[in-house]
């Protein structure tokens, strides 16, 4: 049975290069590999807002400024938009697009949902991509409360509120006869998407978890008729393996091409975890060298302070003896008593 997907994705940077896909921006194809640039035409995007016609990059932060009521600096690192992936199985996403009333509707229903679920202010793009393996919708919203706090925390949730958001999501879609996802459950597990770049792989495993193979083509025996001629018979044949093949080989590069980006990008991150980690761990041991050193040199200090100040007051109380004099209790200096004086004079 054919089935929903609905993936979200948090988003911590300016956007620019998500636009840029959902956009099929002019010069910027490598962020698109899997358009079949051909169909590019019958994309279609949806206007929510004034936002939704500026360049994605400026459309999130033009939104942030206009809603955002929060007293705190936002992070560099916040979450300042999530990124929406809106589809299903491929025969049957194809079958729905194909029937222009089946795909209207499949439209207008997931327009309600995002609508509904994040609230039209916040959608900054509601894009239909028709020109890739499988049809799918991009939305992307900018996560603020009604209140304007930027929390994309509150707005995805916890596990419970993220499962009642897909059963939400397939109440809206399942007239289409899309099954809701597979739930995870402790006795069957079904992996899922954590970003993006997965969903191009994992949007035609919505059936069933498949390996990618390479099937051997049909060949048909040929007929009585056929043998009449056999070089007819034999160009047809070829042809039908051929787009077979293609076919076939045109599925493993998409979904190989996936894999390789998503690896990349998650040895590069955690190359960089790795760095920042060696990083930190080399500025904790040299802080605690610095603590160690400044006792040592303080510690110092206080011992040739001491030494001084003894040195000092020895050189001072010789210096006066030979002089004659002496220092009392309370600091003043007096002439040494000697026999026949009963007081000393003070200088």
């Amino acid at each position: 049975m054919a089935k929903a997907v609905f993936q979200i994705d948090k988003g911590t940077g300016s956007g620019s290069g998500l636009g840029n896909h959902i956009d099929r921006a002019p010069g910027r194809e490598h962020s698109y590999p899997n358009a079949d640039l051909s169909k590019t035409k019958d994309n279609e995007n949806y206007i929510f807002n004034d936002h939704c016609r500026k360049p994605l990059a400026q459309a999130i932060k033009d939104r942030i400024s206009e809603g955002y009521n929060g007293k705190r600096v936002i992070r560099n690192d916040a979450v300042k938009y999530l990124k929406i992936i809106l589809s299903g199985s491929r025969d049957a996403m194809h079958k729905i697009c194909e029937n222009p009333k089946a795909k209207e509707y499949w439209i207008q229903q997931n327009q309600k949902f995002i609508v509904q679920t994040y609230g039209e202010a916040n959608v900054v793009r509601f894009t239909v991509h028709l020109d890739e393996t499988t049809p799918h919708i991009h939305a992307v919203v900018v996560p603020l409360t009604k209140d304007g706090r930027l929390s994309a925390k509150e707005i995805i949730g916890n596990k419970g509120k993220m499962k009642a958001t897909h059963d939400k999501y397939h109440e809206y879609i399942k007239k289409l006869g899309l099954e809701r996802g597979l739930k995870s459950t402790l006795s069957n597990e079904k992996p899922s998407a954590k970003t993006l770049d997965e969903f191009y792989t994992q949007i035609n495993r919505a059936d069933k978890v498949r390996d990618v193979e390479l099937p051997i083509p049909k060949i048909e025996k040929p007929s009585k008729l056929d043998m009449f001629s056999l070089e007819k018979w034999t160009q047809r044949t070829n042809d039908k393996i051929q787009e077979q093949l293609q076919e076939t080989v045109k599925d493993m590069k998409d979904q190989l091409s996936m894999k390789a980006f998503r690896t990349i990008r998650e040895v590069q991150q955690l190359e960089k975890y790795r760095t920042d980690q060696n990083l930190f761990k080399e500025l904790k041991n040299d802080n605690t060298k610095l603590k160690s050193t400044n006792k040592e040199l303080h510690d110092s200090i206080e011992n040739v302070e001491k030494v001084s100040i003894a040195k000092r007051d020895k050189q001072w109380h010789n210096s006066l003896s030979q002089s004659g004099l002496e220092m009392d209790d309370d600091g003043n200096i007096n002439i040494k008593k000697s026999r026949g004086h009963d007081k000393g004079r003070s200088v």
